[in-house]
């Protein structure tokens, strides 16, 4: 029964730990490379292309999360 107890308590916490770990690693590159990306040049037609993208993997995302369960 305890081992239960625990892990009710653990698995939010590594969730919640991988999540802070995820974050601070794409901040920190951010931090470390963000100039050498925003100095990329990107044309029209890729910005669409990236709209486009985001907007089909905003899609799936909510659709895993929606009909996932």
């Amino acid at each position: 029964m305890k081992l239960v107890r625990s892990m009710k308590i653990a698995k939010p916490l590594l969730r919640y730990g991988i999540i802070a770990l995820v974050l601070f690693f794409l901040g920190r590159m951010l931090w470390k490379h963000g100039a050498a990306v925003l100095s990329l040049p990107i044309a029209a037609q890729a910005w669409s292309n990236l709209a486009w993208a985001f907007g089909v993997t905003l899609l799936a995302h909510v659709w895993a999360g929606w009909f996932g369960r």
